[in-house]
């Protein structure tokens, strides 16, 4: 009876993991939402509602909405670190780079260079971005300086700490380099002879996707120890990702649509995240809250999800024991 019972909790927990968690909206406006980035307890996104993009946000605790620039020019790409809120701007008839203090409420500029800035990512107080023609340059907000650490070939920026991470053209194939902003050195992280795109970094692990097998993969990269390693190999596409800590998401079509999946680089383990109908793309995620965009009501919305703690997944597996104990009587 008692392995009966364990085979029961596992096949609830196992269930859990192949069909997500319970999601919840966070912003069904009219038009399409996308683009969703989260810190802490702010989600921020690029939103149509007014006629043109526009940057929206919202407080997970107290729900409060935030217009945070509403400008009749475009803003996208939103990215947001602690009170800090950046995004693409062309109010000035090309794309230039401006941001928003939370707790002041005043918005600035970043940077209004003549060229072309896109890709803008910000952690703490680092801004990276890609200048057209140019290669990948950073801003210190604490200091005002600004410099350029590639040549042309760089685009996609990401920051974790003193580390910029990018993805690199310069081998006519893309590849994935880094930055020491503390010791100005450059450095290979994957030069496969595939290629190597949209890549995320927290602490010293790097991710990515990755065409060496023929199909878009995962792979990831520790820094401390050199060391690459394997993080999903369906058959499938898997595209967009990003990282917390041991927790790697990404959107995943292995379904037949866009899905959104994690894995836990502690415990070695793949789990779905969110596998409504309708599509659900581009995952962002803070501590255990992922944020994305999601198709399931018709256009495109801001839906997120909480993936439990362990302990969570037991008294889940718990509360189903009792509920077999109840049913069979004993």
């Amino acid at each position: 009876m008692k392995i009966g019972v364990l085979v029961f909790i596992l096949s609830i927990v196992l269930q859990q993991q192949a069909e997500g968690y319970e999601a919840f909206p966070i912003c069904t406006a009219i038009e399409r939402q996308t683009n969703a980035q989260i810190h802490e307890n702010i989600v921020v996104w690029r939103d149509e509602r007014n006629g043109n993009e526009d940057i929206y946000g919202r407080n997970l605790t107290t729900w409060d909405e935030v217009e945070i620039c509403t400008d009749t020019a475009t803003q996208r790409e939103p990215c947001i670190s602690n009170d800090i809120v950046i995004w693409i701007d062309c109010r000035n008839g090309n794309e230039d780079i401006y941001g928003y203090n939370l707790t002041s409420g005043t918005e600035f500029d970043i940077c209004t260079d003549d060229t072309l800035q896109t890709d803008a990512e910000i952690c703490n107080n680092i801004v990276s971005w890609k200048e057209i023609y140019d290669g990948i340059w950073y801003k210190n907000l604490s200091t005002n300086n600004q410099k350029q650490i590639t040549t042309n070939s760089g685009v996609q920026p990401a920051i974790s700490n003193n580390i910029i991470v990018w993805q690199d053209l310069r081998n006519n194939n893309w590849d994935i380099y880094g930055f020491n902003l503390t010791t100005n050195e450059e450095f290979e992280i994957c030069t496969n002879p595939g290629n190597q795109a949209n890549v995320a970094i927290f602490g010293d692990i790097v991710a990515w996707t990755d065409n060496r097998n023929g199909n878009s993969d995962i792979y990831g990269y520790d820094l401390s120890s050199g060391l690459e390693f394997e993080i999903c190999l369906n058959s499938s596409d898997q595209n967009h990702v990003a990282i917390f800590d041991n927790i790697v998401v990404w959107d995943d079509e292995r379904n037949g649509n866009w899905d959104i999946y994690g894995f836990d680089l502690s415990k070695n383990v793949e789990f779905a995240i969110c596998v409504a109908p309708l599509g659900q793309h581009m995952p962002d995620i803070y501590e255990n809250t992922v944020v994305w965009y999601d198709g399931r009501n018709g256009n495109a919305d801001i839906y997120g999800a909480i993936i439990p703690e362990p302990c969570t997944f037991l008294l889940l597996a718990m509360g189903g024991m009792g509920l077999l104990r109840k049913r069979r009587g004993f």
